[in-house]
């Protein structure tokens, strides 16, 4: 699928980075008495994914009915997969570019 909404992969992916370059500056937070770490990095990039992910999947159901088609949630999740799928190697491009860039600020509260 090249099309759908009137958006492409181009419109998915630029949406995605609008998220995941919002924030060139994390705050980790280490607690006293924590021995887990709270990985505020793997936090971010798993939260800009599901935005991404809820965008596409209501692009689906937008999609459907535009044209006044009922889709079936089995079929809205296939097309759904499909397009994450396409975009999984954007996806992985655009996270290795932001790791090039983000910085950690450490803060021991």
């Amino acid at each position: 699928m090249d099309n759908f909404k009137g958006l492409d992969y181009d419109n998915f992916i630029e949406y995605f980075k609008v998220d995941l370059f919002s924030r060139p500056v994390l705050d980790q937070h280490f607690y006293p008495h924590d021995v887990i770490e709270n990985d505020i990095l793997n936090f971010h990039l798993q939260h800009c994914k599901a935005i991404l992910n809820d965008f596409i999947l209501n692009s689906v159901y937008e999609q459907a009915w535009s044209m006044d088609f009922e889709i079936k949630d089995k079929d809205a999740l296939k097309l759904f997969k499909m397009i994450v799928n396409n975009l999984q190697d954007r996806i992985e491009d655009e996270i290795n570019a932001y790791l090039r860039i983000v910085k950690i600020n450490p803060v021991n509260l």
